[in-house]
């Protein structure tokens, strides 16, 4: 875990300030969308910590307070956490953050917990009374048998192709089992295509 530096946050940074502190060979290095990217989330991490009065946000249904820090003012232990993660597009926005103590943060960026905020006035209204899941990833909403069919499709493709530049085809006797159903299922050449390459219509 990180201890957070409040004195960055005190009052707000000019984008000539905030980088002032950089390390000039770590601001050369970064491309201008980094720098960009760099500021907008330190103004997100600013505006919510503020917002939320420096404590955590988080409340335990059954408790009511946050078990970890007890939502303590000015925890070492604070973080921003984005409503809608960045890998699904969200973005460096004060009302797509809310301030989270670490420990909280990575159980349930570990799936082991459930996010619920209060009811308070100074939250977002969409995040006020409400509980929030892990988003999943688009490689974790991706079903395997897609992916199968892909490969099985690809592998079709890779026949099919192989057939066009050879001008002929492959004997059924040379196929497994495995290429024959992936033939059926997915290989067909129109007439003209065979017409076009001299290819026998049967094998």
């Amino acid at each position: 875990m990180t201890t957070i530096d409040f004195a960055n946050y005190e009052e707000k940074k000019t984008r000539e300030k905030y980088f002032a502190d950089f390390d000039r060979a770590q601001y050369k290095a970064m491309s201008p969308d980094q720098r960009e990217d760099a500021y907008a989330r330190y103004l997100m991490r600013y505006e919510c910590l503020h917002r939320d009065n420096f404590s955590c946000q988080y409340v335990d249904p059954t408790l009511g307070y946050c078990p970890n820090c007890h939502n303590e003012y000015r925890h070492p232990f604070l973080t921003v956490h984005h409503i809608k993660a960045l890998r699904n597009k969200g973005h460096h926005k004060p009302r797509n953050g809310v301030t989270l103590c670490q420990p909280i943060h990575a159980r349930y960026e570990k799936k082991a917990l459930a996010l619920t905020f209060p009811v308070a006035e100074h939250l977002p209204p969409h995040i006020q009374g409400a509980t929030f899941l892990r988003e999943k990833t688009a490689k974790e909403l991706q079903k395997p048998k897609w992916q199968r069919l892909k490969e099985q499709r690809r592998a079709a493709r890779e026949i099919r192709k192989s057939a066009l530049q050879n001008r002929d085809f492959v004997r059924a006797r040379d196929l497994d089992a495995r290429l024959i159903a992936l033939l059926i299922s997915f290989l067909t050449v129109p007439y003209y295509e065979l017409k076009a390459h001299n290819m026998p219509l049967c094998v």
